[in-house]
């Protein structure tokens, strides 16, 4: 008997003229079944080893592996059921044939198929189905490879690239609503980010930015997610701005809420959902003129950043008897129209209806001292004393118009007043300390604001204001003036006068922001004849130049060398420019000299000269000097360099000289 086989399947191929007798038994056993299971049969791998091979079979049946270390290659499907410890590899025939391999180990282990030699071959993952097919040198695998258009998939055991996922629109965000189902976030715009929120779709929110959104508000309204970094701002009314559920915003969700009415009572409640608190309490009102920022903790919410109204109000009205009078516990009451109605009080020829109080004695005016309503208050030599701790003495007026009116406040001196917010200080003739914390002493001095300062004669010093000598006036914010006049927010005068925001002026005029003059003497009048001082600044991002101003701002007569109708000077002067982030600079000599005659500018020599190397590499784009026809002054403007970060700062000197 002759019986050739085939290369690949090791089918029989019976010699003609062969197999007597034996035909049906060799065709059945060796080709029929071997087809039947080359096409549709399966080999078992069940065991624990970690290292099966599998051969052509051929004259005999074909041997499954099962839990051993053999078996027959020529099976379409190779099942992996066994539970390796490890990595499984399979070794078959490196020749042409394809497979289906099913990974179904028990322990998780990837299988790899690799022909005899060995090759490459191609890893299984744990539950993973795949077909491969030996292509001219190794194993390769063909499907699952690529899924290019995935319709509708209600299982994916794996996909190694998705081109796409059909519905949804461009722009649109995929994502998971439930098991087995999909859905698509529609688009957001510009800038926006995607929030989570747990188990329901995420959603598009607008980030804080650097600059707040002020968002005015006249009726109910209710805070939400876009809501996040913004400015609430009530303008009028009173209604109730109500909080979205904390668990909603999130844990570091914050806001700001002002009340900016300008009516006095309109009135603004916070209320947070449901059973939720603001600082331990349920609801929070604010009053005109407060705001607050709100902050979420996830749960509940807390303020930050408040801005309280502050306010202070008094309504005095003395009594008058004709005989002491003592209604208060332990009080005493000495002479005609004595009045002691406060606990613990004394009155000697005076009214102490306050608690603890006292008042003694009468004016030169005849009228009696006063000690009413503050707690400790005392009042002597007909004065009037109506603040918690108060003193005053002297006064000659026991009305409510002149004394001691406010907490710890002391007022001495003939019609002088100690009126402000606690701790107030007037000592003198007709002196006034009407602001918080202030203090006047002299004559005709007053400090009327709060933490003012007014020593000597007509001085006047507003809002932790300084003034100090003859006729000195400190009459804005920080403003300090001796022997002279500072107008304006820490403005510093010294026998001059200072005007200008931050500017300090010594015996000379200084009108503009930050501007610092000097003088001995003058010709004729303040400022004619003085040297003068400004430091200019600007920062540079983009490709526009931008002017130096003394305050940031933009180009006025307030915040540059201005020069006045009549006046002439001459400018010296360096201007520095820096880098943000290394050490390129550039610097310039500043010259020129300028007048203003009657509004007619004219200049000569107005240069900026290069100082040494430019290592900011500016090109072109150099700064320059020029006449401010508009303004009346001279205005020196920054150069640029793209997508660079620069400051510009420049201090320049003037010879300064007034003749009409």
């Amino acid at each position: 008997m002759t019986v050739n086989y085939t290369t690949l399947l090791g089918l029989a191929k019976p010699v003609s003229g062969t197999e007597s007798g034996t035909w049906g038994d060799t065709v059945n056993n060796n080709l029929t079944d071997y087809l039947d299971d080359a096409i549709a049969g399966a080999q078992i791998i069940s065991g624990t080893l970690t290292a099966v091979t599998l051969s052509k079979t051929t004259g005999a049946n074909l041997s499954q592996a099962g839990t051993g270390s053999t078996g027959s290659s020529q099976y379409q499907i190779i099942r992996c059921t066994g539970a390796p410890a490890s990595l499984l590899t399979i070794t078959v025939p490196a020749a042409n044939k394809t497979y289906v391999v099913i990974n179904a180990t028990s322990t998780s282990q990837s299988v790899k198929i690799v022909g005899a030699g060995p090759t490459a071959g191609v890893t299984i993952a744990s539950g993973k189905t795949s077909i491969v097919t030996w292509s001219v040198s190794d194993f390769v695998e063909i499907s699952p490879s690529t899924a290019t258009t995935a319709t509708t998939a209600t299982t994916a055991t794996t996909a190694t690239t998705a081109t796409n996922v059909a519905g949804g629109s461009a722009g649109n965000v995929h994502y998971q609503t439930g098991s087995g189902t999909t859905g698509f976030v529609s688009n957001g715009t510009t800038g926006q980010v995607l929030t989570s929120a747990g188990a329901a779709a995420p959603t598009w929110s607008t980030p804080a930015a650097a600059t707040k959104t002020i968002s005015n508000k006249t009726g109910a309204y209710t805070v939400v997610s876009g809501d996040l970094g913004k400015i609430i701002n009530c303008t009028s009314g009173t209604f109730t701005v109500s909080l979205t559920a904390a668990a909603s915003l999130g844990s570091g969700f914050t806001c700001t809420i002002w009340n900016t009415s300008d009516t006095e009572t309109d009135a603004i409640t916070i209320d947070p959902n449901a059973s939720e608190t603001i600082d331990g309490v349920t609801t929070l009102v604010l009053r005109r003129g407060e705001g607050l920022a709100v902050v979420c903790n996830g749960t509940n919410w807390q303020t930050d950043d408040k801005k309280p109204m502050r306010g202070y109000t008094e309504n005095i009205s003395p009594l008058a008897t004709d005989r002491p009078i003592a209604s208060g516990d332990t009080s005493i009451a000495i002479g005609v129209n004595s009045i002691a109605s406060g606990l613990y009080s004394i009155a000697l020829n005076g009214q102490s209806t306050s608690n603890f109080s006292t008042s003694i004695g009468y004016s030169s005016a005849g009228q009696n001292s006063q000690a009413v309503t503050g707690a400790g208050a005392m009042a002597l030599g007909g004065s009037y004393a109506s603040g918690t701790n108060s003193f005053a003495a002297a006064i000659a007026n026991n009305t409510s118009s002149y004394g001691a009116k406010n907490t710890s406040s002391i007022a001495i001196g003939n019609i002088s007043v100690a009126s402000g917010a606690t701790s107030s200080v007037a000592i003198g003739y007709q002196c006034g300390a009407t602001g918080g914390r202030s203090v006047a002493i002299g004559y005709q001095s007053f400090a009327t604001n709060s933490k003012a300062l007014a020593i000597g004669d007509g001085c006047t010093a507003g809002d932790n204001g300084v003034a100090l000598g003859i006729a000195a006036s400190a009459s804005a914010v920080g403003a300090v003036a001796i022997s002279g006049t500072a107008s304006a927010t820490g403005a510093r005068s010294f026998g001059g006068t200072a005007s200008g925001v931050n500017a300090i002026s010594l015996n000379g005029v200084a009108a503009q922001t930050g501007k610092y003059t000097f003088t001995g003497t003058e010709f004729s009048t303040a400022g004619d004849a003085q040297f003068g001082k400004i430091v200019l600044r600007a920062s540079t991002t983009t490709t526009t130049a931008v002017a130096l101003t003394s305050d940031g701002g933009a180009a006025s007569t307030s915040n540059q060398l201005i020069v006045a109708s009549g006046q002439a000077m001459a400018i010296q002067g360096t201007l520095i420019a820096k880098q943000s982030g290394s050490g390129n600079m550039a610097g310039w000599n500043i010259t020129g000299i300028v007048s203003n005659s009657g509004g007619t500018m004219a200049v000569s020599g107005l240069a900026l000269t290069l100082i040494g190397v430019d290592t900011i590499v500016l090109g072109v784009n150099l700064p320059t000097i020029a006449v401010d026809n508009t303004n009346k002054g001279v205005t020196i403007t920054s150069g640029y360099k793209s997508a660079t970060n620069i400051r510009w700062v420049c201090c320049i000197n003037t010879s300064e000289v007034i003749y009409a």
